[in-house]
């Protein structure tokens, strides 16, 4: 790779490629530092895969790293089957009911992984059918969940005994000007599977739906300030791997190209031959290794979510939002900053008229944390970081016209 791997990314690296796709990698137990990769791992949100991967003998350099890693691979593989029954549990309930539903993302990623039980899951995403969403939140209250204060766009999030379920009415939200992109997507609840778990079964997204809200998810997450980790890379390349030539050109590509995020697909996917050493392929060649190494240098550098390195990369989005990209930077920095307002307080959104005082309040929390040591603004780094944020958004071509 033409980016700078340092001495952890490299191992990582590595051991992901022999345990994802069997590829044959050397690396000496001795090089390896347990506890560095095992807080990485944590910050990935691939403490299970990775941990998998570990050489033979390894333990012997730190036992207590080994086992807490050990049982922290554990516990995330409980909390797996938690997510997996507690998915049939919600299914069951809206086909009791009449409902359509989809299970996006989760169990449904797990699916295309060596060792699906190691796929670290988090809350339940169900998709149902825009209109029903009210329906849905009376059936689910009248069955002992608990609706969560509701802050998304898209989607309302309730809680049962310790699972968070996200109920959602549409897949995204796309950037101002390309929401007419959804009508390619308007029956993404019906375009689905069974998927058989261990306590039952749900209907998931079938391949190739599942690959565009992969697409579509990471499209958001890249360009809302909390990035993308390992795991959804790992997630995308393992889904990626799992289809020959033919039905990625014949099958997958019409539909991906409509939503205008085939050459995304192109560039994550070379990026995962980079850095996991994921097989080659003929319809990703010919993408710019430069701009796939870009995208791993931002995942690498901002974990899972952004988790870590959180406030640098909200602060990045100031520099490097894409809806407006083509705004300039003083620009770009006023609306940006009064995005992240509305995040903080909703109801500034809601009611515009209030925005300049809830901007005025905003800004004077954010300077008093800088002035007492709570925050950091790291000016010149934030904007360096930002700046190839942006360059690097530019390039994917999202929703971009000219891409066909």
């Amino acid at each position: 790779m033409l980016i700078k791997l340092d001495k952890n990314e490299y191992i990582i690296s590595r051991l992901l490629s022999s345990s994802l796709f069997g590829n044959e990698e050397t690396v000496s137990c001795r090089d390896i530092n347990l506890k560095e990769l095992f807080k990485i791992s944590i910050e990935q949100a691939i403490c299970a895969v990775l941990f998998d991967g570990l050489p033979q003998g390894v333990s012997e350099f730190d036992k207590e790293t080994y086992e807490l890693w050990k049982n922290y691979s554990l516990a995330v593989v409980c909390t797996n089957e938690y997510n997996c029954r507690s998915s049939v549990e919600l299914a069951s309930l809206l086909k009791e009911n009449g409902l359509d539903y989809c299970i996006i993302k989760g169990c449904t990623s797990a699916k295309y992984y060596p060792k699906s039980y190691l796929r670290q899951m988090g809350d339940v995403d169900c998709l149902i059918e825009n209109d029903k969403l009210a329906e849905v939140r009376n059936i689910l209250l009248s069955n002992g969940y608990v609706c969560q204060e509701a802050t998304h766009d898209f989607h309302e999030t309730f809680k049962k005994d310790k699972m968070v379920f996200e109920v959602h009415s549409s897949l995204t939200k796309l950037p101002k000007g390309k929401e007419y992109l959804l009508k390619h997507i308007e029956d993404a609840v019906y375009q689905t599977e069974e998927l058989q778990l261990e306590y039952g079964s749900v209907m998931g997204s079938n391949a190739l739906y599942h690959g565009i809200i992969m697409l579509l998810h990471m499209q958001r997450h890249l360009t809302d300030g909390t990035g993308v980790g390992l795991r959804h890379l790992i997630d995308w390349a393992v889904f990626a791997n799992s289809f020959d030539n033919e039905t990625w050109i014949s099958g997958f590509k019409q539909k991906i190209l409509e939503l205008k995020l085939w050459e995304f697909a192109r560039i994550i996917t070379k990026s995962a031959q980079l850095y996991l050493g994921l097989p080659s392929k003929d319809w990703f060649e010919g993408v710019d290794a430069s701009v796939a190494e870009l995208l791993v240098y931002d995942i690498l550098k901002g974990g899972n979510f952004g988790c870590k390195d959180a406030e640098n990369m909200y602060q990045q989005q100031v520099f490097s939002n894409v809806e407006y990209v083509k705004d300039n930077m003083v620009v770009r920095f006023f609306r940006s900053s009064f995005d992240r307002m509305y995040s903080w307080k909703p109801i500034f959104k809601k009611y515009k008229v209030l925005a300049p005082i809830g901007f005025l309040i905003y800004s004077t929390r954010v300077m008093f944390q800088i002035c007492t040591g709570k925050k950091k603004l790291e000016f010149v780094e934030i904007y360096k970081q930002g700046k190839l944020r942006h360059n690097l958004l530019k390039e994917l071509h999202f929703f971009d016209d000219e891409i066909i």
